[in-house]
Parts: C-alpha cells; structure tokens; sequence
C-alpha cells in the first residue's frame, strides 16, 4: 500500500527549519502513516520542474514553511502556492501553514484565510529550544491525524476562498512594484527562469557567508566542513549551466531579460566560487607545510604515535607547539616548569583514558593509549617525554570545555606560561 505524501514547500533559506520538521516526520514514516516529499527528494539530473507537478499532484497535505523569504519567493508564489491553492479548492487537498519566522502574513490575502500552526500564533523561531521540539513534534502528530482521518484541516472562514491569479500573488514582490508580468517567453518557461534566478541567488548568498566566515577560520575541521558545501554549490553551478543551456535552446530571438540576469548570476557564482577555491588551497597547502615542519622534529616510531593528533591541529596550534619544541630544543625553560607541564600532561591523558574520550574514533583513541604509555614509561628521560606529548597539549586544549576535564586547568596554566615566554 502507497503511504499518504505529505509535499513539504518551504525556501531554501529556511532548509534549517525544513530539516528539523523532517525530523520528526521520519518518525511517522516507518509506520506507513504518511511519505516525504521536498525538493531534495530530487535526484541528480531529474526534471525538476516535472517532479515538483507531480509531487503537488499526488500529494495528501501540503505543509507550507511560512517565511518572509517564502512570501518573496517567486517561483513559490508564481507555480507551487497557485496549483496547491487549485487542488484545495477542486480536490480538497489539506493545507497546513506553519508560521516558522515573524512575518507579515496576516496581510496575505490566500494566507490569511487559512488556521495556522502554532496555535498561539506566534512563529516557530521564537521559542526556547524544548518549545520549538514541542511545536515541531505537535505538527508532525496533527498532520498524520489529518492523514488517518481524511478529515481537511479546518478554515477560519466560511467563505468560499478568493481565487488569486499568478499576477497577484507576484506582486506581493516589492521588487515587482505590484505590476503583473508580461513574459515574452511561455509561462512554463518564465516559471522555470524565475526558479533558476532564485535559486542561484540563495547559493550567491551563501557563497557571500563563507567568503566572511573563511576569512577569519584556520580550523582544519571547520574548513573540511565548508569545503564540502563549496564542493556542493559548484555542483549546483553545474546544474545551473545545463539548464540555461537548455532554456536556451528552448527561446528563440534575444535573450529576455530575466535570461541575461541568470547569465550574469551564473558568472558571478563561477568567480565567488573560483576565489574560494584558491584561498582554501593556499591555506590548505600552508596547513600541510607546517604539518611536516612539526612532524620532521620526530623519528618514524614517534610520527606513528601523532600523525592523527598533528593533522587535527590549525595554523595557530601548529605555530605554537613548533616554538615550544623549539624553545625545550635550545633549553630555554627552566626545569620545573617543564617538570610542571609533564606532570600536567600525564594527569590529563590518565584521565582521558579512563573517561574513555574520543572513543568512537579508534586511530584517535590508540595515540592517546600510546602516548599516555610513553609519558609513564620508566625508561625514558623526561625531556624526551615532553617532546613527544607538545603536539597534543594544544589540541587537548580546544577540547577542554567539552570533556570537562578535571585536570585541564593545571595543564591550561603551564602551556599557557610557557607560551608567553615563547611570545617575549
């Protein structure tokens, strides 16, 4: 038996919130009760357009993620809000508004008519953590009742709901000026362009926040994290391309106006992404410079034991745990305080041995073992001790708050005199 869709319509800069729904959606599915469907349910070189028909047709209940983005959104407002609005009306197809952020959507005529979620009106985003799981879970549970008992969700008004028509809703667009379009190209096509557009522009967007972020971050998993986004928006620019290209092919005579701005949006895309992509490599290629740097003062049996701890480290951690190595090399710490520091070093990895920390990540799990053995090692000197432990001091120190390590702060306090007479 083909389980109920549940069509989710929602703006991309809202996916956080799309995805949090989803969630406890998920929970309903194994259960038969009702199936997902979003844009994401797309697979790669599906027909985007056709699917998003398809979908709205089959669908049970529609839930709208209700934004100031979603009702700006163009392609939302000129293809999916009309056809859900004509199968509620013909078919009695369940709408269900979910106010997700504040916005003014008590003036939105085809909205306004509608009860919406939460109850107490006020948006998702407003509420503490635990309200917003609360809300989340309560609208997964209402949807799948609507579902088991076929009943449509209630209107706030008996009147017969206003037909809007695609000019209308368009013009709730300040950019639109109110004004109804007059494409030159077929409607299905006009549709498709202004979706490409909008589209393209949120990825501008996010490609503008981590120009910003990338700026200021030298954390390798931070940046590991934002290279795969990057990788994934120029897989969308890809995209993007062929269907221009196939729009293209498609229009005949000069190019519309809309047609020129996705050209331009799309040359925009290709240098914002270009730019990233080589200051990640410089810092990238810096990182692995350093990396070596650190890892040459070592023997073959010693990089064994911190290769995985070094290439953890950032640019700043790498600096510094290269002028401590090289401050205890020409024997420019007094005794004690290097004393002190190895005493600190072996409470803590003691302590994460026992904690079990980073279990879940074996190489990382087994350096700690091997360290911790070399520090209580009977037979080897303490300055040899020291050295080998430098590279993880650093990185136990990014973790600190997160372990909560009882033993942390007696290590935080050596490193850091130590370091301030590197910084002399």
């Amino acid at each position: 038996m083909i389980s109920p869709i549940v069509f989710i319509s929602y703006c991309h800069k809202d996916e956080v919130w799309k995805d949090r729904l989803v969630t406890h959606f998920c929970v309903l599915q194994p259960e038969g009760i009702l199936d997902l469907w979003n844009d994401r349910s797309i697979g790669a070189g599906g027909n985007w357009y056709h699917e998003i028909e398809e979908a709205i047709t089959r669908a049970s209940v529609a839930v709208l993620l209700v934004s100031a983005d979603f009702l700006t959104s163009k392609f939302i407002l000129s293809k999916e809000i009309p056809d859900l609005l004509e199968r509620r009306d013909e078919e009695g197809l369940r709408l269900f508004p979910v106010i997700i952020k504040p916005c003014a959507y008590k003036h939105v005529k085809w909205l306004a008519r509608m009860n919406r979620r939460p109850k107490d009106g006020k948006p998702i985003s407003s509420g503490a953590e635990h309200q917003i799981e609360a809300d989340l879970a309560a609208i997964a549970e209402e949807v799948a009742e609507i579902i088991e008992s076929k009943t449509p969700l209630e209107t706030s008004s008996t009147t017969a709901p206003e037909k809007i028509s695609i000019p209308q809703l368009l013009s709730t667009n300040s950019n639109l000026s109110g004004h109804e379009m007059k494409p030159k190209t077929s409607q299905p096509e006009m549709l498709r362009i202004l979706h490409l557009a909008d589209n393209i522009q949120k990825d501008l967007d996010l490609l503008k926040e981590y120009e910003d972020i990338l700026r200021l971050e030298d954390d390798p998993r931070h940046r590991a994290k934002y290279r795969k986004v990057i990788e994934q928006l120029r897989e969308s620019a890809t995209s993007y391309k062929r269907e221009y290209v196939e729009l293209q092919i498609q229009m005949t005579g000069k190019p519309s106006v809309p047609m020129q701005n996705v050209d331009a949006q799309l040359h925009q895309m290709d240098t914002k992404l270009n730019i990233l992509f080589v200051d990640q490599k410089a810092i990238l290629d810096n990182l692995v410079n350093l990396r070596k740097t650190v890892l040459a003062r070592f023997d073959a049996n010693e990089q064994t034991i911190i290769t995985t701890i070094v290439d953890r480290l950032d640019q700043k951690q790498l600096v510094n745990a290269e002028a401590v190595l090289d401050s205890i090399a020409t024997r420019q710490f007094a005794e004690d305080e290097l004393h002190e520091l190895l005493v600190a070093v072996r409470e803590t990895l003691n302590e994460m041995r026992q904690k079990e920390t980073f279990l879940s990540d074996y190489h990382l799990t087994s350096e700690i073992k091997n360290l911790s053995d070399v520090v209580d090692a009977p037979k080897l000197d303490a300055s040899h001790k020291l050295k080998i432990t430098i590279p993880i001091i650093p990185f136990i120190l990014s973790y600190e708050g997160e372990m909560a390590l009882k033993s942390g702060m007696n290590l935080k306090s050596a490193w850091q005199r130590l370091l301030s007479k590197v910084r002399r």
